[in-house]
């Protein structure tokens, strides 16, 4: 088979915020196309994607996820950067507080604030700042212990930590002053210190001070609680309520059957699909899809495409909360599932749940913006007007 090719950049600025008329393009040209413009192959279709994703021998993320080479030298050994029995013992120090387990002890906690935020939302919002970074930011801080005075900085670090891992463009530049901070912050003797005593954090460190984790793992780790927990639920929640703007008829049937909330949660997530892609580098000459992928290629897995694709989600584009939406990738698959997923995915519930008892309806108040960021898709701006119950 020929070598499928694309030509325009998805990295440009009007890539970024209207990508989704790329992603069907490339579908119709191949399951796997070579992107030109960044030098690198991405899958465009579910079964592409799940095939690299299963093939952990080929495809390889201890060479680094990002399209930056510079990024993945700087994260390789880390819990997202590696393979086999180093990824292994990474995730299983970082995810035991992530546990589905573990995390419905947090319900109430989690259910608390978001009644508290809730009940003093005024009639009109910008809703990413006041609604969807909530819960993430004050929870999310609160559970890794981080010293007061960070949650504006951990939105920072995080997009700064996503934009270096699509390629060295202009976009990721913008933002090396963010990155060299939470360099700064993680390795700081001083951070240590301050981090409150029963957080997940501390308890890396604690961990590392007993030998039960070799010495230098935990600030590494601690990046595992800082990253991912924050931009992929905030992207998800403020797409979500988006939607429910432009199709309130959905909105209505999830009042009226609130037992539907969780196929909603995953359906914002589908369409959402926070983080568009990463990347996996090819360890041996291999065929995906019939295409010839060479060894020291890169592969980016387009989670956004494929959970777009057709073949697998009938009328792909179109909102509908009682979709079974179980396998889509908006969560990662295989080996590097996100360690996030399970509070992500407690925190959209509680507060859809909170949110249909107050809220009758939502309208937009102005347009949304869609944030310039190399690897998360989400909104930057939401102007929202709700109706409130009586």
């Amino acid at each position: 088979m020929s070598k499928p090719t694309y030509e325009p950049d998805l990295f440009t600025p009007d890539a970024i915020k209207s990508p989704h008329d790329h992603y069907d393009a490339m579908r119709s040209l191949a399951p796997i196309v070579w992107l030109e413009a960044t030098q690198c192959w991405a899958t465009t279709t579910y079964s592409a994607a799940a095939d690299v994703l299963a093939r952990a021998d080929y495809f390889l993320s201890g060479k680094g996820v990002s399209l930056n080479q510079a990024t993945n030298k700087m994260l390789v050994g880390s819990t997202l950067n590696s393979d086999g029995d180093a990824h292994s013992k990474r995730k299983k120090v970082s995810i035991r507080p992530l546990m589905p387990k573990n995390v419905s002890t947090l319900e109430p906690q989690i259910r608390a604030a978001s009644e508290a935020l809730v009940a003093a939302l005024p009639p009109t919002v910008e809703a990413v700042s006041r609604i969807a970074q909530h819960l993430p930011l004050n929870i999310v801080t609160q559970l890794v212990g981080l010293p007061k005075g960070h949650e504006k900085d951990m939105l920072k670090w995080a997009a700064a930590t996503f934009n270096f891992m699509g390629p060295a463009n202009d976009i990721a530049k913008q933002h090396e002053a963010g990155l060299a901070e939470l360099r700064a912050f993680v390795t700081d003797p001083e951070t240590e210190r301050r981090l409150t005593p029963n957080g997940w954090a501390a308890a890396l460190f604690a961990a590392e001070a007993a030998g039960k984790i070799p010495a230098g793992w935990a600030s590494e780790q601690m990046r595992d609680y800082l990253n991912p927990s924050l931009d992929t639920t905030i992207a998800a929640t403020a797409y979500g309520l988006m939607l429910f703007a432009k199709h309130p008829e959905q909105w209505d049937l999830l009042r009226a059957q609130p037992n539907r909330i969780q196929n909603a949660v995953e359906e914002m997530v589908r369409l959402c699909t926070p983080i568009r892609g990463l990347s996996r580098y090819v360890a041996q000459d291999t065929y995906v899809e019939g295409v010839g992928l060479s060894a020291g290629d890169r592969v980016w897995v387009l989670f956004a495409s494929a959970n777009r694709d057709p073949n697998v989600f009938p009328s792909p584009n179109t909102f509908d909360v009682t979709r079974q939406t179980s396998r889509h990738m908006g969560f990662g698959q295989g080996k590097h599932f996100c360690l996030g997923m399970h509070l992500a995915r407690a925190e959209m519930r509680i507060l859809l749940e909170t949110l249909i008892g107050r809220v009758r309806r939502f309208h937009l108040d102005g347009e949304p913006e869609i944030s310039l960021n190399n690897i998360i898709y989400g909104l930057s701006k939401l102007p929202l007007r709700m109706e409130f119950d009586s």
